[in-house]
Order: C-alpha cells, then sequence, then structure tokens
C-alpha cells in the first residue's frame, strides 16, 4: 500500500469508526435511561439513535468495499486475510440489517408495552455487544495487517 493511499485508507477507516462510535454511545445512553412515565421520550431517543447509528454502519459498510478503502487495500497486500476481511464485511451487513429491522419493528404501529420496551432495550443491547465484539475483531486484523494501531475509542 503506497503512503498516500494508506493515509486516506486509514483516516477514511477511522472517521467511519468514530461516528459509529458516536452513534453507540448514543445507543448506550439510551439503554441506561430511565424508562416508566416517559415511554415515548425514550422511544423517540432510542428512535433517533438508531437512526444515526443505522446510516453510520451503512455508510461504513460502503465504504469498506470500496477499491481504495483499509480493508480492500490489505485484502490486496495479505491474501490471507481475505477470508476474514469477506466475514467481518458479512457480518457488518447482518449487523446493520438487524438494527434496521429493530428500528422497522418499533415504528410500526407506533406504541409498545412495557414488555416490549424491555424486548427492545434487550434486543438493543444484544446488537450493542455484537457491535462492539465486531469492533475489536477488525481492529484485531488491521494491527494483524498494518501493526497500526487505529485507535481503541474511534
Amino acid at each position: 500500500m503506497n503512503p498516500a493511499a494508506a493515509e486516506t485508507a486509514f483516516a477514511q477507516n477511522r472517521a467511519d469508526r468514530s461516528a459509529s462510535y458516536d452513534a453507540l454511545t448514543a445507543i448506550e445512553d439510551a439503554l441506561g435511561a430511565p424508562v416508566p412515565g416517559r415511554e415515548a421520550a425514550w422511544l423517540d431517543t432510542v428512535i433517533e439513535a438508531l437512526d444515526v447509528l443505522i446510516a453510520a454502519l451503512g455508510e461504513q459498510a460502503r465504504h469498506n468495499r470500496e477499491p481504495g478503502s483499509l480493508l480492500s487495500q490489505i485484502a490486496i497486500d495479505h491474501p490471507r486475510l481475505s477470508v476474514r476481511i469477506i466475514e467481518l464485511e458479512d457480518e457488518l451487513d447482518q449487523l446493520h440489517a438487524a438494527e434496521q429491522t429493530l428500528r422497522d419493528q418499533i415504528t410500526e404501529d407506533g406504541t409498545l408495552s412495557s414488555s416490549d420496551l424491555l424486548e427492545v432495550r434487550t434486543r438493543l443491547a444484544d446488537l450493542d455487544t455484537q457491535y462492539r465484539l465486531h469492533r475489536a475483531l477488525e481492529t484485531d486484523l488491521i494491527y494483524e495487517a498494518t501493526t497500526v494501531d487505529i485507535g481503541g475509542k474511534g
């Protein structure tokens, strides 16, 4: 990977990860917020955070598949990692779809019972955990290929 292309690819990857991290933090804030007596406001916060996360994951997935992306360059420079890259891309697509499905289910009728709110909270927490693991595996792969620490927060 030439140095200029590498810097551009790292910058885009960091920007994508930063955007998804900020959205993930908003989801976690919503998960920790009290619900009783403020169901509609809580749900609005969750929907807003989900919309931002869904957009961020979509952009990240799109950027990851571009020819000049960091993962594309790693696949060229380190063909042995290609299968893991494909798995990460597929996993990100699945997480993106799961987030979108949850978002669609939340807003179907505009109202949710208390048990539905608990289910939303549980599913959000599960997706949060899955995405954090995905980020860790992606970080490991990038570090293994480049020995560049892309940053733990963003």
